[in-house]
């Protein structure tokens, strides 16, 4: 058994982990279950936070990414709450068995993904000795990314007519292209970067290919939308009086 590494692709149910458990069941039992109480007030704030989001984004008055953000701030205390009651579950059903003298059954606690995706962080060692308030694992599902985009302001107005998008990274012979049923517009900042002078983009891209890393610096080309049956007239015909 290898413990897996960051940027390893993994499965959903793939094992991560053995942990030895503590001689002192009962400390450490104790332990869980204040931790599983943090973690429900946790969730609990998370859950009132999204829908107070949630309802100035239905009004208006709250941009789409700030809403996603929160969204994703609710499932991550949800999963982590799942976690550590489930932990606590599990160090309880040892605690018993061991009162009963048959703890040497269930010796080790396995630590199983609960998604499929990409270890993006990994802080494990072995013969590491951990608490419940390790992050052990960060994992992330990389089949779609938020890319962000720096467009010049003169540019803006091509933002809704994107038609298609080119998408050129190092080491790719040909750009990527995506339609515009490929890909989503998230959001439009409403600030100006004072140093370049663009505004920042939020595209939703597929990547189910894992072509695209995180972190990586794409150069992306915009086809706008031509309008027709428009009259065309050239600078040297005008003339001021």
């Amino acid at each position: 058994y290898n413990l897996p590494i960051s940027g390893q692709k993994i499965e959903k149910g793939q094992l991560l982990l053995e942990i030895k458990p503590p001689a002192t069941l009962t400390e450490k039992l104790v332990n869980l279950h204040n931790n599983k109480g943090v973690n429900l007030l946790k969730l609990k704030q998370a859950e009132e936070t999204l829908r107070r989001t949630e309802e100035l984004f239905q009004s208006g008055s709250l941009p789409k990414k700030d809403y996603l953000q929160k969204k994703d701030d609710f499932l991550i205390a949800e999963a982590t709450y799942n976690t550590s009651l489930a932990e606590f579950n599990i160090y309880k059903k040892l605690f018993q068995l061991s009162e009963n003298g048959q703890e040497n059954q269930y010796d080790f606690l396995k630590i199983h993904s609960p998604i499929s995706g990409t270890i993006f962080e990994s802080n494990v060692t072995y013969g590491e000795a951990i608490d419940s308030q390790k992050v052990l694992f960060r994992i992330i599902n990389t089949e779609q990314l938020w890319l962000k985009v720096n467009i010049f302001n003169d540019d803006l107005a091509k933002v809704e007519t994107f038609s298609k998008i080119y998408l050129e990274l190092s080491g790719i012979a040909e750009p990527v292209l995506l339609n515009k049923q490929d890909y989503k517009l998230l959001s439009v900042s409403a600030m100006v970067d004072e140093k370049t002078g663009t505004i920042p983009v939020i595209l939703k891209i597929p990547n189910p290919k894992g072509i695209f890393k995180i972190n990586s610096f794409i150069r992306l080309s915009i086809e706008a939308k031509l309008k027709k049956n428009v009259l065309v007239i050239p600078n040297s015909s005008i003339f001021d009086e």
